[in-house]
């Protein structure tokens, strides 16, 4: 999982994914598809916004999930 956390984090812009592990905001901030995770949030749409932090992180449900719930 830490693999595929770092990979994610270079294709963001983050040189080093412990520093999204020290403060896990920092990467949940940044990303650009958070607007229309946090627009789908709001019209009450939760599973929608996990999809697709899914289709568009390649995360798994959990990991997911708990993206959005940082939001």
């Amino acid at each position: 999982m830490d693999v595929i956390l770092q990979q994610i984090a270079s294709q963001v812009g983050v040189p080093d994914y412990s520093d999204i592990t020290k403060s896990s905001s920092i990467g949940v901030q940044n990303h650009p598809i958070n607007t229309k995770l946090s627009r789908l949030l709001s019209e009450g749409k939760k599973i929608e916004a996990i999809k697709e932090a899914r289709k568009e992180l390649g995360l798994s449900l959990k990991e997911a999930k708990d993206y959005v719930e940082r939001l």
